[in-house]
C-alpha cells in the first residue's frame, strides 16, 4: 500500500473512531448504537449508519460525517480477517473429543 492509501486508511479509522464515540457521547441522535468494528469491517453496515448520521439536525455530525465519505471509502479497513474471507487450516481450531 503506498503511503498515500496508508495515510487515507489512518485518516478514515480516525475519523470512524470520533464518529463512534460522538455518537456513544449523544444518545439525544437518536441513532442506534454504533459498532466500530463493524465500521470497520462492513461498508454496508458503515454506508448506513453514516447515511443515518447525515440526516441528524446537528452540524458537528453532518460535517464529520461529511469528511469520512470525502475519503471515499471503499471496502473494509480492518487489517485483520474480513468477514467475508474464510479460516485458513492454521487458523481454524480444532476441539478433539
Amino acid at each position: 500500500m503506498s503511503n498515500e492509501g496508508q495515510n487515507t486508511r489512518a485518516d478514515a479509522v480516525n475519523l470512524l473512531w470520533q464518529f463512534k464515540r460522538l455518537c456513544d457521547a449523544r444518545p439525544d441522535l437518536g441513532l442506534p448504537m454504533v459498532h466500530f468494528k463493524m465500521l470497520l469491517e462492513d461498508p454496508a453496515y458503515r454506508t448506513d449508519m453514516l447515511g443515518r448520521a447525515g440526516d441528524c439536525a446537528d452540524a458537528s455530525v453532518r460535517a464529520l460525517v461529511g469528511q469520512i465519505v470525502a475519503l471515499n471509502i471503499q471496502g473494509p479497513l480492518s487489517r485483520g480477517l474480513s468477514p467475508s474471507r474464510p479460516k485458513s487450516a492454521t487458523e481454524e481450531v480444532h476441539v478433539q473429543a
